[in-house]
Parts: C-alpha cells; sequence; structure tokens
C-alpha cells in the first residue's frame, strides 16, 4: 500500500509541475524577444524611425503663403523655398537656405544659414550660429560666437559673448551686454 502510495504521490507532483511550466500570455503587441512570441504582430524592423528617432524631414521644403516651418535635426542641408512666416530651426550642424522668411528662430549650435531676401526678424538662441541675409528687422541673439551679416540692421539687442554683427549700415537701435561683442559696418 505503501508503495502504491508513493507511486501515486510521484504521479501526482510530475502532473502539478508539468503545470508550472511559465506561460507568457500571447498578448497583442508583445515584441519581447524573451516571450518568443510577437502577438500576432511582425517584429519590428529596427532600422524604421521609432519615437526616439523621428522621422527625418525632408531635404527640400517649399512654403505656403506666410506659412511657419520648424526643422529639428542634426548634421543635414535644407533648402528652404517660397514665401515663409517663421522659419524655426533647432538641432546642431545644420546648413540651411531660404528664399523668403518673415522671420528666422535659431535654437541649437553651428547652424549656418543664408537667406535670399530681407527678414524682419532674427532671433537666435545658441552658439556658433552664423547667419547671412539682406536686409534685417529686430535682431536678437543670445549665446556665444554667433556672426551674423547683413545689408541693413534694425534693431539689435544682444546679450553674451564674442558675437560679431556685420552690415551695411549701422543697426537702428543696439543694447549689447557681454564681452567681446562686435557691431561693425562692412
Amino acid at each position: 500500500m505503501k508503495r502504491m502510495a508513493a507511486a501515486l504521490g510521484a504521479g501526482m507532483l510530475v502532473a502539478l509541475l508539468a503545470g508550472c511550466v511559465p506561460m507568457i500570455p500571447n498578448v497583442p503587441g508583445d515584441r519581447n524577444p524573451a516571450s518568443g512570441r510577437n502577438g500576432g504582430v511582425a517584429p519590428r524592423d529596427e532600422s524604421q524611425p521609432t519615437p526616439e528617432s523621428p522621422i527625418a524631414p525632408p531635404r527640400d521644403v517649399r512654403c505656403g503663403d506666410g506659412q511657419d516651418v520648424t526643422l529639428d535635426a542634426q548634421g543635414r542641408t535644407f533648402t528652404v523655398t517660397g514665401q515663409c512666416g517663421t522659419v524655426n530651426l533647432k538641432g546642431q550642424a545644420l546648413t540651411v537656405t531660404v528664399d523668403h522668411a518673415d522671420g528666422v528662430s535659431i535654437s541649437g549650435q553651428a547652424i549656418v544659414v543664408k537667406v535670399g531676401d530681407a527678414v524682419g526678424g532674427l532671433q537666435i538662441n545658441g552658439n556658433a550660429n552664423a547667419v547671412q541675409t539682406g536686409d534685417l528687422g529686430a535682431v536678437s541673439v543670445s549665446g556665444q560666437g554667433n556672426q551674423i551679416t547683413a545689408k541693413a540692421l534694425g534693431a539689435l539687442s544682444i546679450s553674451g559673448n564674442d558675437n560679431t554683427v556685420t552690415g551695411d549700415t549701422d543697426p537702428t537701435t543696439s543694447d549689447v551686454n557681454g564681452q567681446g561683442n562686435v557691431v561693425r559696418r562692412s
């Protein structure tokens, strides 16, 4: 009887332990490679953009009538055509050519911008940026080592160090704070 009870107990233990194999649920959208399942969804191609690596904007951008444009990238070259409202540039190491913009806003570093027409306003928050344009309205610079070249200069405000503003005319007004800033005529 004891042998039968022991065999029965061993059989029950095996049956119980067989049910203890970890089961990973088949969760829709599960892309956990450890699960060995993908929830019916094809495995993600890591070369595709993710929220951590957004889709880069196209290299050629066309503005509608007065449309604002924002370019946020690193190490890219862009050509912006048409009649733009404000062209917002964010990132670093960008080279941007703009046909026409009512305003240009730069937030970043090492951004080089050439605007073929007059710009109503320019705002720079960053370092080592360069802007070349025709007539330039209000200019606000906050940062270091920025260079601005324009034909005519409007109101100028600089806060930072080692910024250079060059124009064919003197600015209409200027408020320059910091060390090593230079405002000169070309």
